[in-house]
């Protein structure tokens, strides 16, 4: 695969297909659907403030309105046994109830939203299930993610990679075992890691178990938010987790996982931490760099970390001197990567 490629893939993996589920514009056809949608609205927007009864009132009124909304069930081949009407009243409804049902805290729609097996259900309702409740959906989404046969299988494990609650960070942990789930745990765990010192050291028990693609992806999650160009507010990598992405960097080297070395090269220079100079000088000398990046990626990007670091151009070791105005071209790509990486997470 290419590096670049796989790179952009993995880490753009969880960029996600959405419908608008909130102020819709409804073209409506019949005054029923109009009520209902008015009603939706108005009953949210008195709810969000209002507390007790009330709520729970505006909670039970909307759940019939859901129910009332056909499921447009899959087939056996994946695919609805009929077209979804994206632009129907019934769709629409069903989309700005579930939103509402969301916003609103009602733990007890989780069940009935994901009971829809509707592709939109997996691109819209999870992520926004997950990022609500958390911990509390964690078990549901997952045992989604683990049937194979369920098309919302991706868009489940998107919404695990989501999740932000350091409260599911036990429930990750323990996913990072399942065959069909430790992708997107490990993703998940390095984000919560990226700003929860006390999540990054619950991990530190299982990383050495982790496959080498894991501890790429935990450890890109947990350096490239938490310091560098692309974090609000930088904190210094600490040295235990230096040590794992130099070691990270050894092992990708050792198992000739070029995917991983660009994902640990990539978080490494994203830190601007003077502290990796040495490691990135001694990576542009080993001998045997050419033969493990013909396409110059991994000299591209270290000889440019140092630069960033440093302020020095470092000569990209090749067997002819390269083009000054291909390497400014490929810095300027790395820069616009960077900026890219800069805006995803946040």
């Amino acid at each position: 695969m290419n590096k670049q490629l796989g790179v952009h893939k993995r880490h753009r993996l969880f960029s996600i297909f959405t419908v608008a589920l909130v102020g819709i514009s409804i073209s409506v056809r019949g005054d029923t659907a109009a009520q209902s949608s008015v009603q939706i609205s108005s009953m949210v927007s008195m709810a969000q403030s209002a507390k007790g009864n009330e709520r729970a009132k505006a909670i039970s009124a909307i759940h019939p309105i859901l129910s009332a909304q056909p499921h447009y069930k899959f087939s056996a081949n994946g695919f609805s046994s009929k077209p979804v009407p994206f632009g129907s009243e019934s769709f629409q409804l069903e989309q700005q109830s579930m939103q509402a049902l969301i916003d609103l805290g009602d733990e007890s729609a989780i069940d009935e939203i994901l009971s829809r097996d509707e592709l939109v259900v997996g691109a819209n309702a999870m992520p926004l299930i997950v990022s609500k409740f958390g911990a509390r959906a964690l078990a549901k989404v997952a045992a989604i993610g683990k049937d194979k046969n369920d098309p919302r299988n991706i868009y489940a494990h998107r919404a695990i990679a989501s999740i932000r609650d350091e409260n599911a960070v036990p429930q990750l942990i323990q996913m990072l075992k399942d065959p069909d789930l430790h992708s997107s745990s490990a993703y998940a765990l390095g984000q919560i890691g990226a700003v929860s010192t006390v999540a990054e050291r619950a991990v530190d028990s299982s990383y050495n178990a982790m496959t080498l693609r894991d501890k790429a992806d935990y450890l890109h999650q947990v350096i490239v938010i938490s310091s560098g160009a692309r974090a609000s507010s930088p904190r210094p990598m600490n040295t235990q987790t230096m040590t794992k992405a130099t070691n990270l960097l050894s092992e990708s080297i050792k198992e000739r996982d070029s995917l991983v070395e660009y994902e640990t090269l990539q978080a490494l220079v994203a830190t601007r931490d003077p502290r990796i100079v040495p490691i990135l000088e001694n990576y542009l000398k080993d001998p045997q760099l050419p033969q493990r990046d013909p396409q110059l990626l991994d000299r591209t990007l270290a000889a440019w970390g140092l630069w960033k670091i440093t302020g020095k151009r470092y000569e990209i070791p090749t067997k002819r001197p390269l083009d000054k105005k291909w390497i400014n071209d490929e810095w300027n790509k790395l820069d616009l990567q960077e900026k890219q990486l800069d805006s995803f997470g946040k």
